[in-house]
């Protein structure tokens, strides 16, 4: 089957000028730009002063200060805003901003923004945050309330001030930590900065220790309160952290490591300042009807999930036991039990008729076990509530992030705030300004996607009654520890145990990137959840956030767990001594290693929200390629090679057949993933930072592996089982050569051109579909028909950077291997499941992309980017 794609570039070079596309959206924005700035309240709750905070792509050229920016409402008015740059074009001009502004929209209600370069506003009075910072305490002046914050404790305030009116009395307020001896510790900051300082949103950032009364480290903590113009709401982003590494004897990592830090509860304790006796009530979920609780005390306490599997094997603890105590949650006065139901998602207030202090968390359920708590004396907010029927085991490297909001009023003032939590308004911009933008490479809007098999095969992740939003209920995936990870099916496949069985996907593949592409080219707000979710997990849970362990597992994502068996006590580290029944410990355990990294979907994840963990989360894993690099010099990585070899031919002989050989599939001997992934995340810290640190090092690790004139016939490249992930390499010089384009007449770029093409023609010559001969595979199943969509994308960039005679060959070959993985796909039973879903996600942009394109729009490559002949001069290895 033959099929003309054409090369819609991302850049093309015209009389020696780098230039965007005649698309007609980008022709627009170079005369004006004119974003459209969705806005859906999908709650059915009128929002007056809703703050926003969303990224938008800017094209190449268009934008290089944001003051120029206006947002312009239906009725012309000028909305106040606050623009900030997230990532810069090489030409220097604004590649994303983040935009801060407030939303007033009606209930149910859809309205379109439009983002303009304009010099006509008629704009409304814009309200501004004024700080003063004085006598290790900073004072943060909304305009609404004034709020007074010490930088020596976090309590988080001292005081809250509104029309002169102290609503909190800093004495007593407080942030504890309570041992399994109910002995508290103090938080007390060691360091804090602006992390954004604007007129319309001001967000500071803590860092520090939890203290005991002699003095001695408990757990870190990271909080950030962000601050809102003309409001008198804090939103709190709190992380309690252990950064202890964990010992992980032999390589598992179960729960009970010596590294674990173990705790009773962790809570904000708010003391109003009331002038009378106060009246408690609260809300079950946004749309229930407040309730007013008669006795002068209330506990809403969330114990497990709700669910029908609410005492998963999900939830088991250091000894293997499950410790939840009954379904959903409670509500009770003065100890009697007033209420109680499955899921809430509520808010708590305490209001003496003059002052109002409201309370709400958000994913409560979700994340259980929760407490909110009032009595006439205080508030308080349980992120770790001791009602718990067990102590809370922090692992070392493990981190956990709960977000509420506090808010401040008069009695007389009705300002909803459960719904910011719960139910937040879904604002974007429109699949074709995305696309339009080129800021997403091979991004085009699902409107113009010819290929109809392609989404159909990966819309059951939202779509249908096996959704992953579905398939969360099947294990329970919920929990502090388990919320946004997701159910890892196919590893249920065959398995013969009581089901369901317990198994999770940590980011493999990067599911964070899939959704958040998915969301941005079709605009459905659940792709965005999906994304989002796991992205708050991953950044918590699954990255190994320490610097005490070996250098080569420090800030390292952790395996997702391990193959066909149930995570056991692991929870989401992989190896676990209780694997001994089908594993030899002797040989067997580990560590994060450069095979599992996947750093792209927090990048986009930062563009998309402006979330700061996810940018640092970017970095973290790239110093972890790095650090991983630079210990391999050294005699203590050859030594743990020469005994990870052992380790993997004594598994051989204890299979009783030949298995993944490492040097194979995880060193840098050649192409495989552990290079591949490697030189991704590296590429992708370069982008966000410029770093070119980050290029270095990638560039080192491409001419390790590969070179234009190796010689594949000696590789042994259709050992499938081990050498397979030669193709996530190949990518990923596909990636380097993209994201270099601008230095496409330095040498070592065109070296890596040439890699990739020699071996594009290889793949030409002797690439097959794998399932074609299923005897070679151990397990011939569904991932190996997913995994061929690699070898389309592959191809497609060796046409994007061969010559025109070269191009057809390249692309007819990658059209074979797309429509072989979609045929295969569409006939296996298991078609539905995580994994493969997954793999489709990641890879989907490039075919869509190249299949969309036109003829008539042919761009051709610039003469310096086409390779003239294949008799380069590079010579042999």
């Amino acid at each position: 089957m033959s099929l003309s794609f054409s090369l819609r570039q991302e850049t093309v070079r015209e009389n020696d000028e780098r230039t965007l596309h005649d698309s007609e959206v980008i022709d627009k924005a170079f005369m004006k730009l004119d974003a459209p700035i969705i806005i859906k309240e999908s709650a059915g709750i009128p929002r007056i002063q809703e703050p926003v905070t969303v990224g938008i792509p800017i094209p190449k050229g268009v934008l290089t200060d944001p003051v120029r920016l206006s947002l312009i409402d239906s009725d012309q008015t000028d909305i106040p805003l606050q623009a900030t740059p997230l990532a810069h074009w090489p030409d220097g001009s604004i590649k994303w901003i983040l935009l801060d502004f407030q939303a007033r929209i009606k209930g149910g209600e859809i309205k379109e923004l439009q983002l303009q370069t304009t010099a006509d506003k008629n704009s409304l009075p814009a309200p501004s945050l004024s700080i003063d910072e004085r006598d290790n305490t900073i004072i943060v002046d909304t305009g609404s309330a004034c709020f007074h914050i010490p930088t020596d404790t976090f309590k988080p305030f001292s005081r809250v001030v509104i029309d002169d009116q102290n609503f909190i009395t800093g004495k007593n307020s407080t942030t504890v930590l309570t041992d399994p001896d109910n002995l508290e510790s103090i938080a007390v900051i060691s360091s804090w900065e602006w992390e954004t300082r604007g007129p319309l949103r001001s967000t500071v950032k803590f860092i520090g220790n939890f203290l005991n009364d002699q003095q001695e480290e408990q757990l870190s903590f990271i909080a950030r309160l962000s601050f809102f113009a003309g409001m008198s709401t804090c939103k709190v982003d709190f992380t309690l952290w252990n950064p202890r590494a964990a010992i992980h004897p032999g390589g598992l990592w179960d729960l009970g490591d010596p590294g674990s830090f173990y705790f009773n509860d962790l809570s904000i304790h708010l003391f109003p300042k009331f002038n009378q006796q106060p009246e408690i009530r609260w809300q079950e979920t946004v749309d229930s009807v407040p309730v007013n609780v008669s006795d002068t005390n209330l506990l809403l306490y969330q114990d497990s999930s709700g669910g029908t599997n609410w005492q998963s094997k999900n939830h088991v603890n250091r000894d293997n036991a499950v410790k939840t105590s009954f379904q959903g949650y409670k509500v009770s006065s003065s100890g009697k039990e007033i209420k109680k139901g499955l899921r809430a998602e509520p808010g708590i207030a305490e209001d003496d008729g003059q002052k109002r202090i409201s309370a709400v968390v958000q994913y409560f359920w979700q994340n259980f076990p929760k407490a909110l708590e009032a009595d006439d004396k205080k508030i308080t907010i349980r992120f770790f509530p001791h009602q718990y029927n067990d102590v809370f085991e922090l692992q070392g490297g493990e981190r956990k992030t709960h977000t509420c909001l506090l808010d401040f009023q008069k009695s007389a003032q009705e300002q909803e705030i459960s719904g910011w939590m719960h139910k937040p308004l879904e604002v974007r911009s429109t699949p074709e300004w995305y696309a339009a933008s080129l800021a997403v490479p091979y991004l085009i809007p699902d409107s113009q996607d010819n290929e109809k098999l392609l989404p159909s095969l990966i819309r059951p992740a939202i779509e249908g009654n096996n959704t992953f939003f579905d398939r969360r209920e099947v294990i329970d995936e919920y929990g502090w520890r388990n919320f946004g990870d997701w159910y890892a099916d196919h590893e249920a496949v065959g398995y013969k145990g009581p089901p369901p069985m317990i198994a999770h996907y940590n980011n493999q593949y990067d599911g964070i990137y899939g959704t958040l592409c998915q969301y941005i080219k079709t605009g459905d707000y659940r792709w965005f959840l999906l994304g989002d979710q796991l992205c708050q997990h991953v950044r918590d849970i699954d990255i190994y956030n320490t610097d005490n362990d070996k250098p080569e597992f420090n800030k390292g994502l952790l395996w997702h767990t391990e193959h066909y068996l149930n995570a056991e006590t692991v929870t989401h580290r992989c190896f676990s001594k209780r694997h001994a029944e089908f594993r030899n410990l002797d040989c067997y355990g580990g560590g994060p290693a450069m095979s599992h990294n996947y750093a792209n979907g927090l990048l986009y994840h930062h563009y998309l929200t402006g979330d700061v963990d996810s940018k640092e989360s970017v970095l973290e894993l790239a110093d972890f390629i790095q650090t991983t690099i630079k210990s391999r010099t050294t005699l203590t990585y050859f030594l743990v090679g020469v005994v990870r070899k052992l380790r993997g031919k004594v598994r051989n002989l204890f299979h009783g057949h030949a298995m993944v050989d490492f040097d194979k599939v995880y060193s840098m001997n050649g192409p495989g993933r552990g290079s591949g992934n490697a030189i991704s995340t590296l590429m992708t810290a370069y982008e966000l930072t410029k770093n070119k640190q980050y290029l270095q090092i990638a560039e080192d690790v491409i001419q390790i592996c590969i070179h234009p004139a190796d010689n594949i016939e000696k590789m042994d490249m259709l050992d499938i089982e081990n050498r397979w992930m030669y193709t996530v390499f190949l990518q990923a010089l596909g990636k380097y050569l993209d994201t270099t384009i601008e230095d496409a007449d330095a040498q070592l770029w065109k070296y890596v051109r040439d890699s990739l093409l020699h071996y594009s023609r290889w793949m030409v010559d002797n690439e097959y579909l794998y399932l074609e001969t299923p005897q070679k595979l151990e397990y011939p199943n569904e991932t190996w028909a997913a995994q061929e969509i690699r070898k389309c994308n592959v191809l497609l960039y060796a046409a994007k950077y061969s010559d025109q005679k070269d191009r057809q060959l390249y692309l007819d070959k990658a059209m074979f291997f797309f429509q072989g993985c979609l045929r295969q796909l569409q006939s296996q039973k298991t078609r539905d499941l995580t994994r493969p879903i997954t793999l489709l996600l990641q890879n989907a942009l490039m075919p869509s992309f190249f299949q969309a394109s036109h003829d008539d729009n042919v761009s051709t490559p610039p003469s310096n980017l086409v390779s003239k002949n294949k008799n380069h001069s590079w010579g042999t290895l």
